[in-house]
């Protein structure tokens, strides 16, 4: 299955760190996604058509690299989800959903297809016990000058086309990775890469049928926690 998420250098840069010296063992990971572009208003019919689409289109990607992040899938899901303040409309186009973990470990995805904001395609922040690594991807360009209470002296820049990594301990900045504009087929093409050298190996694939299986529970168990207001509990992902 092609989860090329992983295959960004952005998020590659943060799964690398997950663990080291510098930043220590994952704690707690946050996603986010917000862009102004509800489900009805697809251009596409069949996918205005659906009425629970958002965690099965574009958060199927979320919930991979989430599960690929933390190394270990969740025993529980709590989600919840909301067509705002539009009377009339079902589609999920809010969802916040937390995932719990058998190390003890949680996590949360915020889908806001109503932000009237700037559009965050992706955004990623793993608190570790020593760092905070972050990711933004779909372009980044941040200046800031001067100094004010609990931020340092000078100017701190932050510029990317496609997509940034860096690490925070403290107000200090780290850069991990930057990513092309055009990253998709790349990160494709190194997922693809994995793949064959596994099937010559005969070894199991990354992003393997399995591996996506597993994920549509984690999604149909936010669909059923979101219908029934209850944390659904999963059976232990396969070995």
């Amino acid at each position: 299955m092609n989860h090329q998420y992983r295959e960004f250098p952005i998020f590659s840069a943060v799964k690398a760190k997950i663990g080291s010296d510098d930043a220590g063992r994952l704690v707690f990971c946050q996603m986010w996604q917000l862009m102004n572009l509800a489900p009805w208003d697809e251009p596409v019919e069949w996918r205005a058509a659906m009425p629970n689409r958002t965690l099965f289109e574009g958060g199927v990607h979320l919930v991979d690299l989430l599960v690929h992040l933390y190394d270990e899938y969740p025993v529980g899901v709590y989600a919840q989800r909301s067509s705002g303040i539009e009377e009339g409309r079902e589609a999920d186009a809010i969802q916040v959903v937390t995932l719990d973990f058998p190390s003890g470990r949680i996590a949360q995805i915020t889908i806001d297809r109503l932000c009237a904001g700037g559009t965050r395609y992706l955004e990623v922040r793993a608190d570790c016990e020593r760092a905070s690594l972050r990711a933004s991807h779909g372009g980044r360009a941040l200046l800031k000058i001067g100094k004010k209470r609990a931020e340092r002296t000078g100017f701190h820049l932050e510029l990317a086309t496609g997509g940034l990594a860096w690490m925070e301990r403290g107000l200090r900045h780290t850069t991990l990775a930057r990513d092309p504009r055009d990253v998709g087929p790349e990160a494709t093409r190194r997922l693809f890469e994995k793949v064959v050298t596994a099937f010559e190996a005969n070894v199991e694939p990354p992003s393997s049928a399995a591996e996506a299986r597993s994920t549509l529970e984690v999604i149909e168990a936010a669909y059923r926690s979101g219908d029934t207001a209850a944390r659904v509990s999963l059976a232990p992902a396969p070995v």
